[in-house]
Order: C-alpha cells, then structure tokens, then sequence
C-alpha cells in the first residue's frame, strides 16, 4: 500500500500460476509500506524447494517449519499430534508433496523415494492438481470421485486428513484452492 497520496507505480495480480504487473512509466520516488498477509501468504524459492525435497525424514520435516517454512506455522497450529507426526511435520509433508507435484507438472525429475511412516488418519480431502479432464484442477471428499475423474497416470493429486493439510499441499504446489465435485 502506498504510504503517500500520489499516484500508484505498480499493481501486481495474482491469479492461479498467473501473475499480472502494471507499471506506472513516469519516474517519481515514491514510498512505499509493506503491508503482511494473514500468515500463509505464497512464498516460492528454489533453494527452499530444494530443502523441501532433500527431507526424507518425519524430524527433518518439523526443521522445515521451524526454519524456511517458518510461514507455514499458524496451519501447524491448526492440526494435533498423531503418532510420530507432530502437527509441522504433517503440513510440512503435504507442503512438501505439493512441490514436488508442481515440479512434475512442469517435466522436473528428481529423486522420488520417499518412505514415510503412515499417518494415522482418514484421509477426507482429496485434491487433484491437474488431468486432462480437469485442467484447472478440483477436490473431492471421495477417493472414488478421484479416480473416475482422474484415469491418466500423469495426473497429480494428494489424499489428506484435513483442508488445513490441503491448504499446505496447495501452497506448494502454488495453487489456490480448487473447485468441489460431488
């Protein structure tokens, strides 16, 4: 938000994948105050992919939250302890399988041996980033649904407990929340 009355020099928005920046061409210093999100605002940079993907264990996981993805804490707060799953291990997880299903929508290869304990919960949202039927993408409270929906083997979705876990999922794969099919 601008911090004086002139004239704003850039808009940016932000759609799905899409982002928009309009520029102001005259050349006036303006200042400029930096106005915080709600605590999950969109952080992506590839040096924390990378950290993100090098994690192969529950505890290194937790790490994530307390370090480069500190932004994911007030989701952490959200969810419970289960199992040997501390709730930042948990959003971290699904934050994780987010990036790393962007990154194969986009043609990236990489390591994908990921032996995770299983997390004690029923899995009650079901997000599909991707499939040719469904382009923009949707999620579905019935594994079923999916998989009616989603025949290719290319498509990319995650089972999860809760929205709060899917809202982390989505946040790695940059992507907003997408519609529901019954």
């Amino acid at each position: 938000m601008a911090s004086s009355s002139q004239a704003i020099e850039e808009v940016t928005l932000s759609m799905g994948g899409l982002e928009i920046t309009i520029r102001n061409k005259r050349d006036e210093n303006l200042e400029w105050e930096v106005v915080d999100g709600a605590g999950t605002e969109k952080h992506y940079d590839s040096d924390i992919d990378r950290q993100v993907l090098a994690s192969k264990t529950v505890e290194s996981l937790r790490g994530l939250v307390a370090g480069p993805l500190s932004f994911l804490k007030p989701l952490g707060n959200k969810l419970q302890d289960k199992g040997v799953w501390c709730a930042n291990s948990r959003v971290a997880r699904a934050y994780q399988k987010g990036v790393m299903d962007r990154l194969k929508l986009q043609g990236i290869e990489f390591e994908d041996d990921y032996k995770f304990p299983v997390l004690p919960l029923k899995a009650s949202h079901h997000i599909c980033l991707q499939c040719d039927k469904h382009i923009e993408g949707f999620w579905a409270s019935s594994l079923t649904t999916v998989k009616a929906e989603v025949p290719e083997m290319n498509a990319r979705y995650f089972s999860c407990a809760s929205r709060t876990e899917g809202e982390a999922y989505l946040l790695g794969a940059q992507r907003d929340w997408p519609k529901f099919l019954k």
